[in-house]
Formats: structure tokens, C-alpha cells, sequence
């Protein structure tokens, strides 16, 4: 996301406004400003930034996570099926299995990234 670095997510962590990746799209506007000093405008950007990144594809985001062996294909498929990240987060490694373009390895590897506290927790 744009104007959404580091530092950011540091300071969002810091002052307990995130703990986990899903929580950016539930700040409010006065949440950002407080990160600085006169930042309405810098919380306005940054909160069109959000609002901006819900209306791309889903499965652009599910390729940038990185999650080992999900291509571009296998992106697809996933957001086709699972609509939001928050159903894919909380998919059942049967579930996984069980999709088009998800083989048996595919699946433990996403099963496995969102269960993993580092990748979806900021701890």
C-alpha cells in the first residue's frame, strides 16, 4: 500500500491500534492522525490508501504474500473460492486440499503460513 511503510506499522503496533494484518482495514481516520503531529492529512492519504487497496483483486494480494508454492493460478482459484482473506486465513487444511489449482503440498504450505503467528500477527 502506498505511504503504509515500516514505520508505520511499527508505531500502529506500538500504540496497540493493529495486532494482526487484518486489523489495517478496521482503522479509523483519528487512529492514523494520532501516528503524527498535524496528520489529518497524512491520515487521509493513508486511509484512501486502505479503502484504495480493498477494490484490487483479491488474489494480487494473495500472490504478494508470498506464501511458498501459491502462484498466480492458485491465486485465482483461492480468491474465487474464498472471497476475502479473512475465509482463507480460517480455511481448514481439507478445505485447501480439497480446491482446483491447490494440490496436497499447496495446501499445507497455506494452511501452515496462516497459522504461523509471524505472518499474520505483528508479534
Amino acid at each position: 500500500m502506498k505511504d503504509f511503510g515500516y514505520s508505520i506499522i511499527e508505531q500502529l503496533i506500538d500504540k496497540k491500534l493493529i495486532n494482526k494484518i487484518s486489523d489495517i482495514y478496521e482503522l479509523e481516520l483519528e487512529d492514523i492522525a494520532s501516528l503524527k503531529k498535524n496528520g489529518k492529512k497524512f491520515a487521509e492519504n493513508l486511509k484512501n490508501a486502505i479503502e484504495d487497496s480493498k477494490k484490487r483483486d483479491l488474489f494480487k494480494l494473495i500472490t504478494a504474500l508470498g506464501i511458498r508454492h501459491v502462484g498466480a493460478k492458485s491465486a485465482k482459484s483461492l480468491a474465487r473460492v474464498y472471497k476475502n482473506l479473512d475465509n482463507l486465513m480460517n480455511a481448514s487444511l481439507e478445505d485447501l486440499s480439497n480446491q482446483n489449482d491447490v494440490g496436497e503440498i499447496t495446501a499445507k504450505s497455506i494452511y501452515e503460513f496462516f497459522r504461523a503467528g509471524t505472518n499474520n500477527r505483528f508479534n
